[in-house]
């Protein structure tokens, strides 16, 4: 082997070793840590995979998020959170069976009526698109 090929073999193998512990070292995570319900925590485990099945008052989930705040992972909610929560717990309360789902569906009507579209609902995409219609 040249001089000059070795010298490049030495160089490769002392920065490889140099970072080699770099990549490794992975960031922190915070996000929410369950998949489905109400009681919400957040943390580094978030799940891998959830199921495609709807429980009552997930929708009440897009009012909330986890960011890092002064270094910790906390929970984030928007003003729409408690009062839809609220409302979901009176509906599993006071309904049964498929009527739960009509009363949850009454608290969507009612946020929206009190907060305006939800983030990311077809109501809330129209008004980005096309501005407040008066």
């Amino acid at each position: 082997m040249s001089r000059i090929l070795r010298l490049v073999l030495v160089l490769l193998i002392a920065f490889w070793s140099a970072n080699a512990g770099a990549a490794s070292v992975a960031a922190p995570r915070c996000g929410i840590q369950s998949c489905h319900g109400l009681n919400v925590t957040c943390g580094p485990n978030q799940p891998q995979a959830c199921t495609a099945l709807y429980r009552i008052g997930d929708f009440c989930r897009e009012f909330l998020h986890c960011a890092f705040v002064e270094g910790e992972c906390r929970l984030i909610t928007d003003e729409r959170f408690q009062p839809c929560k609220d409302c979901v717990e009176e509906c599993t309360q006071k309904a049964q069976g498929p009527a739960v789902l009509g009363c949850e569906g009454a608290c969507r009507k009612e946020l929206e009526y009190k907060f305006g579209p939800g983030p990311g609902t077809a109501a809330d995409s129209r008004q980005e698109l096309f501005g407040a219609i008066k």
